[in-house]
């Protein structure tokens, strides 16, 4: 278990979780590619399909390809997967969007999470 939600060891540089990967796909490449997120959206492989791909091997090579192809990735798992992070985008309630998108628990990880899409919302319109 992870000491706290994230559990990530920032001490540890990036490569770490690259490292990580690497151990893991030793263990089972496909759950290993399955369980970890990408892109700059970081979205779990396990939602391959909901991103439209037939394999989580199509859906990271689509992600590893160049960032408009994560960009469309994520646009196709908003559509598919979290239909309700849409709707708060339109209404601009941006505690819908941090639930729909992250879940229930989201304000125990990040109690200013949606407070901060809302001013970054604001800062780049």
């Amino acid at each position: 278990m992870l000491p706290k939600i994230g559990g990530y060891d920032d001490k540890l540089g990036p490569m770490h979780q690259y490292e990580r990967l690497v151990r893991a796909t030793k263990l089972d490449y496909e759950i290993a590619l399955r369980a970890t997120s990408w892109g700059g959206f970081q979205i779990m492989g396990d939602n391959f399909d909901a991103c439209e791909c037939k394999t989580v091997f199509e859906f990271v090579d689509r992600f590893m390809s160049n960032t408009d192809e994560q960009l469309n990735l994520f646009i196709l798992f908003m559509k598919n997967a979290k239909p309700g992070a849409i709707k708060g985008l339109q209404e601009h309630n941006w505690v819908k969007v941090a639930s729909n998108y992250n879940g229930g628990g989201w304000r125990k990880g990040d109690p200013n999470y949606a407070s901060n899409l809302e001013k970054f919302f604001n800062e780049f319109k």
